[in-house]
């Protein structure tokens, strides 16, 4: 099974971009700092939760349910799916394409063999064994 390369999509797809799909209306704002109710369902339904999200350091926390990591990781608790899932989920949302997925390893691959074929200083060595 082909992986997901998880730093390149938490490079393409911000903790901002993750927060408006979940719909967060943050209550109170300092700077880069920002406080609301927790997009975890089935945590606090508080109308002054105690979650932070910091959209400069790409990470949240929720005081409640002890949820806390990167963009990634609230995608993934917020749709309850597993982290693979999920990474697949949020690309498709966002419309990019899957780094690492199986249509990328392909191409790569078919890439490289047709470098391969038309390269004059690739040279296959053929030996034989010894009598």
């Amino acid at each position: 099974m082909p992986g997901i390369d998880y730093q390149a999509v938490r490079l393409k797809v911000s903790m901002q971009q993750v927060l408006e799909l979940l719909g967060f209306v943050p209550t109170t704002t300092r700077g880069q700092q920002a406080y609301g109710v927790c997009s975890v369902r089935g945590c606090c339904k508080r109308r002054r939760g105690p979650f932070s999200v910091n959209l400069a350091k790409h990470n949240y926390r929720c005081l409640q349910c002890g949820s806390q990591g990167n963009q990634l990781d609230l995608w993934t608790a917020a749709t309850k799916q597993q982290l693979f899932q999920a990474a697949v989920d949020l690309c498709h949302q966002k419309n990019i394409e899957v780094p690492g997925s199986v249509a990328s390893h392909h191409e790569r691959f078919a890439d490289r063999n047709q470098s391969r074929r038309g390269n004059p200083y690739f040279l296959r060595v053929h030996v034989e064994p010894l009598k």
